[in-house]
């Protein structure tokens, strides 16, 4: 249970740092936030939040992913 809680805790970390690195906020998507709201929304939905996140990611990195 704790293996669980610390990689929940460190990829939500990851999620806020690398969302702003990508500039997360500029893109058309569900999860357009700021690092702050990833972070809070992985720890509390990260079954939900945190596949969403690599998906979004992807798009945003093979540059498929819309302007807002």
């Amino acid at each position: 249970m704790l293996l669980f809680q610390i990689i929940i805790l460190v990829s939500s970390i990851w999620v806020g740092i690398d969302s702003s690195k990508l500039e997360l906020k500029k893109y058309k998507s569900g999860i357009s936030y700021g690092p702050v709201v990833m972070v809070i929304l992985c720890l509390l939905l990260w079954i939900v939040a945190f596949p969403w996140y690599l998906i979004v990611r992807g798009k945003i990195n093979a540059g498929t992913a819309e302007l807002k």
